[in-house]
């Protein structure tokens, strides 16, 4: 499944499994499925819910500007029993423009 996503978020991270000592890697992202910052409102909600997740350091070679647009590519994973989407690819498309503020009257 692809969607338009505002990436807001990238950081790098890495940590030694203390049992394994394998070293694990990967970047930690925070995005909104959006392709802009305009107003969201429905009738209960208002703005938008922050998805948080660990992306695989290959995926996230592609991350260029921060806070910026890309089209994501996803993949359902199963995770406590439950099919979840995971981001698994990113597209860049733009650099996010700042929302401007409205013209005072």
């Amino acid at each position: 499944m692809r969607a338009p996503v505002v990436l807001l978020y990238s950081r790098p991270w890495e940590m030694t499994d203390e049992v394994t000592k394998a070293v694990r890697s990967g970047v930690s992202v925070q995005y909104i499925m959006a392709d802009t910052l305009e107003p969201a409102i429905s009738d209960t909600d208002k703005g938008y819910a922050v998805t948080k997740e660990s992306i695989t350091v290959e995926c996230a070679e592609t991350i260029h500007e921060v806070p910026g647009i890309y089209d994501g590519e996803f993949e359902m994973k199963a995770q406590g029993g439950k099919n979840v989407l995971h981001l698994c690819g990113l597209t860049f498309i733009s650099v996010l423009q700042s929302a401007q503020p409205p013209a005072k009257k």
